[in-house]
């Protein structure tokens, strides 16, 4: 519960004009650890900082605030508040106003008011909120079983409360992403999160997460200038809002314009630069752009960040081996993960080692689900191989559920299709997804 009303109040102080906030993402990694302030200051490069503790006991709820200034190390401001716990939204208010005015900073419109505040919230049901809450928390941590887990506690609040526009904002965007991280097949549940999501635009058309919900799903459905509109929209809702900026970016680069998505994916990083995964799509759109030095910088930030990250390993070796750095590419260490068995196939096929290649690619086609949503991963690993027919066949067949995997990269700029340009059947497969030539 602490864990979301954190978020919340992220969320709330980042609409207040001439105040910017580290990414949650960096912020969280001081979350329950003994912290010195200035050290945080310098590590985050702001100048403040803002603590706090929340107790709760049966149907009270106790929480203590703090501002600090993060150079001198004086306390600015602290209150506390204790409630019950059914006033939980004029809690988060009445903190979110004190900061802003010990920050001193000048709001518009009436003082005291703060756009998209406790009218925004949606719900006067508790339970409600903190199955919001939780279903947030646990989007935050993607993964299959998270991000299903999400969708549940989300769909919990909005039996509570139909008209509570988050939670249907909640499970659209957590519908869009579940493709990506689990092998459930789009056609499965896109359609559920482009209905919660209009349904959340319906209710609140200036939440920013009804319009990136419904743009992300849409974009899954491979209806591109529609997704555009909406990522547009929550930009001009929420312009600091990173996964916006990202899940934007991606869509350009998705859809072979990895140099228009480049603006889009920094924008990201500069709001969460501890985002491993911002900055391996920020690092692949500039690859496809053909700037590899670059790319190859962000992507050892990549693992500098998270060294077990499977994504960044796999494509940081991936162009090495493409700049001509095999020795070092063979030195990456590459986990048992699916696209670690394609990246190994490139790797021992481009340094001439055929029969080993194959025994790899035996493997990848052995861990591949055995379901229609393996197709495009038998899809990828038939393209490490370079075999044009077998390959066109598993890309097909993903299209035809519009496979997850699909959207891990650029179909149009795909470094693993490349042998495939000049095929007749590849580019009606692009047609299939709305989808042009590359665009460098």
């Amino acid at each position: 519960f602490a864990d979301g009303m954190a978020d919340e109040l992220t969320t709330e102080l980042s609409k207040v004009p001439g105040l910017t906030l580290a990414s949650r993402t960096a912020a969280f990694r001081f979350r329950g650890a003994e912290i010195d302030i200035k050290q945080v200051g310098k590590d985050l490069d702001v100048g403040a900082v803002v603590e706090g503790t929340l107790r709760r006991s049966r149907n009270r709820m106790r929480i203590t605030a703090q501002l600090t200034d993060a150079t001198t190390g004086r306390m600015l401001w602290t209150d506390t508040y204790e409630q019950q716990v059914d006033d939980v939204f004029a809690i988060q208010d009445s903190i979110t106003q004190s900061i802003v005015q010990a920050l001193k900073v000048k709001l518009a419109g009436t003082p005291g008011t703060l756009a998209g505040g406790t009218t925004s919230q949606g719900t006067r049901n508790t339970q409600a909120y903190d199955l919001y809450l939780r279903g947030r928390h646990l989007f935050g941590k993607r993964g299959d079983n998270s991000l299903r887990q999400s969708l549940r506690y989300f769909d919990s609040a909005i039996v509570l409360d139909p008209k509570f526009a988050r939670a249907h904002a909640g499970f659209a965007m957590s519908a869009s992403v579940l493709p990506v991280y689990s092998v459930a097949s789009s056609d499965s549940i896109i359609p559920m999160g482009i209905g919660a999501a209009k349904r959340a635009i319906e209710l609140d058309e200036r939440l920013a997460d009804g319009h990136l919900g419904l743009a992300n799903n849409l974009a899954f459905d491979f209806r591109w200038s529609e997704a555009e509109s909406h990522f547009k929209r929550a930009l001009v809702l929420d312009s600091t809002n990173a996964t916006a900026h990202q899940w934007y970016g991606a869509l350009l680069y998705m859809t072979g314009r990895p140099r228009d998505a480049l603006p889009n994916l920094r924008r990201a990083v500069a709001l969460d630069p501890n985002s491993a995964v911002m900055r391996n799509e920020t690092g692949m759109a500039l690859a496809m752009s053909g700037k590899f030095e670059e790319a190859l910088e962000e992507l050892e930030y990549v693992l500098e960040l998270d060294s077990t990250y499977t994504f960044g390993r796999s494509n940081y070796a991936w162009l090495l081996g493409q700049t001509g750095r095999l020795d070092s590419a063979f030195k990456v260490p590459l986990d048992g993960s699916f696209f670690a068995h394609v990246t190994r196939i490139t790797l021992l096929r481009r340094a001439s080692r055929t029969n080993e290649a194959e025994a790899i690619f035996k493997k990848g086609i052995a861990a591949a689900p055995t379901n229609s949503s393996g197709a495009a991963l038998r899809m990828y690993v038939h393209a490490a191989m370079q075999n044009a027919d077998s390959t066109i066949y598993w890309l097909n067949k993903a299209i035809d559920i519009r496979s997850g995997a699909l959207f891990a990269t650029s179909m149009p700029c795909n470094p693993y299709l490349l042998f495939l340009l000049d095929d007749p059947r590849y580019v009606q497969a692009m047609q299939r997804m709305n989808l042009g030539k590359c665009q460098k």
